[in-house]
């Protein structure tokens, strides 16, 4: 796995792969308070015991990579999703897929999709030093099986303006992707 990035030197990444972080420790350090501090202003409702598939405990780095692989053999790209359970608009959006199964179905034929938790369990602050940084959650990426980010946005590149997850936005954006 080589996420692409235009900063100089590359580091040793994990299991000797060799990556090159696209970002100083500044602004990922700005992220990580930020999201704490979300966390803290924004308490979620207690947890209804479904992870939504948002493992603290899971290899990010190993997941993109099986990723990655999958969407090479299937002519697919993957979608990676930062969020996690406790996050109100990654609940929102697996509840609106759930309600809507053409569209989560569409999703799943196109994508290899990937969820990646962040969380005061685990930012995953390496593995999110090398792709272009989000400010809200949930965030999506679409990386090419190479690992070519071609696409970046937060969930409201999904909504209608009005906090809404909009079935017209989302197959527009399935059509031209």
């Amino acid at each position: 796995m080589l996420l692409r990035s235009d900063t100089v030197g590359p580091a040793e990444g994990v299991a000797g792969t060799t990556i090159e972080p696209m970002y100083s420790t500044f602004p990922r350090l700005l992220l990580a308070i930020s999201l704490a501090l979300a966390g803290t202003a924004h308490a979620a409702p207690a947890s209804d015991g479904n992870d939504h598939g948002y493992d603290p405990a899971a290899n990010p780095f190993a997941a993109l990579k099986a990723a990655e692989a999958e969407a090479g053999t299937s002519g697919r790209r993957v979608l990676l999703e930062a969020g996690g359970a406790w996050c109100r608009w990654c609940r929102e959006f697996d509840r609106f897929l759930a309600l809507n199964p053409d569209l989560d179905a569409q999703l799943a034929h196109k994508f290899v999709k990937v969820k990646v938790y962040v969380g005061e369990d685990d930012m995953n602050e390496v593995f999110f030093s090398l792709l272009p940084p989000f400010k809200g959650l949930p965030t999506f990426w679409l990386i090419d099986p190479d690992g070519t980010v071609r696409w970046t946005d937060v969930a409201d590149a999904f909504q209608d303006g009005h906090d809404h997850y909009d079935r017209t936005v989302i197959q527009r954006f399935l059509d031209t992707h």
